[in-house]
């Protein structure tokens, strides 16, 4: 059987739901508090009532960010100030 790409995310869900569950229980039986890291992109959002605009979105397949954001206490965004300054 050849599969197609989206057969393979949708296989690799499997895999996801295995590593929420796998950190469900360091938070329940052990108390740990877990941090997920991942790149960004920037998405064209379409609002229907306001005008479209850029947001942040994880660098994942969209069932993956979905499945992730649903279970996520929170979603935040990091990104780091650069200063220059000039040697007098």
């Amino acid at each position: 059987m050849r599969w197609r790409l989206w057969q393979s995310y949708i296989a690799a869900l499997g895999f996801w739901r295995q590593i929420v569950d796998a950190l469900d229980s360091l938070r329940t039986e052990r108390h740990m508090a877990t941090i997920l890291v991942a790149h960004s992109r920037v998405e064209r959002f379409e609002d229907p009532e306001s005008s479209a605009y850029d947001r942040y979105t994880p660098r994942m397949h969209k069932h993956a960010t979905a499945l992730l954001t649903e279970w996520a206490d929170a979603v935040l965004f990091a990104t780091r100030r650069f200063r220059t300054q000039a040697k007098m």
